[in-house]
């Protein structure tokens, strides 16, 4: 697993099914949420990511604090086309 952390960013990737993945993954989110002061709502992250992760394996997330305390979430992944 990949996670950088420079400043108000943090890229880190999910891979689904791998247990010790996952917590190393709840881990640095856990740690990026700590570290600023504001509160966002988790369960937006983490429920697509669960289904994204149950579809596609391997799904990279970026989270990005702006100015005023929003938080900019993207999620990036690779889809085959069908069949493949």
């Amino acid at each position: 697993m990949e996670a950088t952390a420079p400043g108000d960013r943090l890229s880190i990737s999910y891979v689904h099914g791998d247990q010790q993945q996952r917590e190393e993954f709840d881990h640095q989110l856990a740690g990026y949420i700590r570290h600023h002061g504001e509160r966002w709502d988790l369960t937006t992250i983490v429920e697509p990511l669960d289904l994204l992760g149950q579809r596609v394996g391997r799904v990279d997330v970026g989270l990005d604090r702006k100015p005023g305390g929003t938080l900019l979430v993207t999620m990036a992944f690779e889809l085959p086309p069908r069949g493949a």
